[in-house]
């Protein structure tokens, strides 16, 4: 029984994915990749919703968390930026334009952001998400969700980097907020 218990341990040790409870992947064509979404307790902060962004530097992997209490903020905020993204896409394919950008409103309740360089472990208190779309010179649409440019200290050579989600169709918000619902079912 001793031994059955030290096996169990281990492997709670070793994957930590078994021991968050619910973990599951949205996906993102833009950067044709899976990203983790999942719930867990983030240094004793309480449970949290974990959401993979993707980076413009190589060197740093960001996860945005939500308040387990702002999680239905996040999801109805993904619904309204998502409305917005379908309407202004209608709209450009139809007048044909090109090269432009545009805030799309939206009212994320702030978050924090932990960024896992190959060195460190840097985290964000208080950060505020904001949306964007844009239509890139060939026509494609886009909606951006990023987070303010994240600092590494002074002398570190990961230097800046900005976190974001890119959403390339409205299944794409679909995916990520079906997932969110049922890891807070």
């Amino acid at each position: 029984m001793k031994r059955f218990l030290t096996i169990i341990t281990f492997i709670y040790i070793a994957f930590p994915i078994f021991a968050q409870g619910n973990a599951n992947r949205y996906y993102m064509s833009f950067f044709a990749r899976y990203n983790v979404v999942a719930l867990e307790n983030y240094n004793n902060k309480g449970y949290c919703l974990r959401v993979d962004m993707e980076s413009d530097n190589k060197y740093v992997a960001p996860s945005l968390y939500i308040k387990y209490s702002n999680i239905e903020n996040f999801i109805i905020n993904l619904e309204i930026v998502k409305s917005q993204f379908i309407k202004y896409t209608k709209q450009s394919i139809k007048d044909r334009i090109k090269n432009i950008e545009i805030p799309l409103d939206s009212y994320f309740k702030r978050a924090f952001i932990v960024y896992n360089t190959r060195t460190r472990i840097y985290e964000d208190d208080n950060i505020k998400l904001k949306a964007l779309f844009e239509v890139k010179e060939d026509g494609q649409c886009l909606a951006v969700i990023e987070s303010p440019e994240f600092h590494a200290q002074k002398g570190d050579a990961v230097g800046t980097a900005h976190s974001f989600m890119i959403f390339q169709t409205s299944d794409e918000f679909d995916d990520l907020i079906n997932t969110t619902k049922k890891l807070i079912k």
